[in-house]
């Protein structure tokens, strides 16, 4: 589990996009954390937020860091971005019946 922590402490992607997130209620969640239980390279992060406007955060980001918005189900608030390195991307979404 230490080992785990470790590299999610560790991880450039969400080392460069922890600043934005601070003061939000935000989970990291999905196959990311699998594979990292795995031991397998994963570039895919889903986080998940609550109470805040998913889409214009996204999109703040996206305009921060050089990363590409791409909005993926509008209805639901899932929106991504990919990185620049066109290898990374991170899936931020609005958790389910928080309005």
């Amino acid at each position: 589990m230490n080992s785990v922590i470790n590299k999610i402490n560790n991880d450039k992607v969400l080392q460069v996009i922890k600043p934005f997130l601070c003061g939000i209620d935000s989970y990291l969640v999905g196959g990311y954390l699998r594979d990292l239980f795995l031991g397998k390279e994963s570039f895919d992060r889903d986080i998940i937020l609550l109470n805040v406007d998913v889409e214009n955060l996204t999109r703040k980001i996206a305009t921060e860091i050089g990363a590409s918005f791409v909005e993926l189900d509008k209805d639901w608030g899932i929106y991504r971005l990919v990185l620049s390195d066109k290898k990374n991307y991170i899936d931020f979404a609005r958790a389910i019946d928080n309005d």
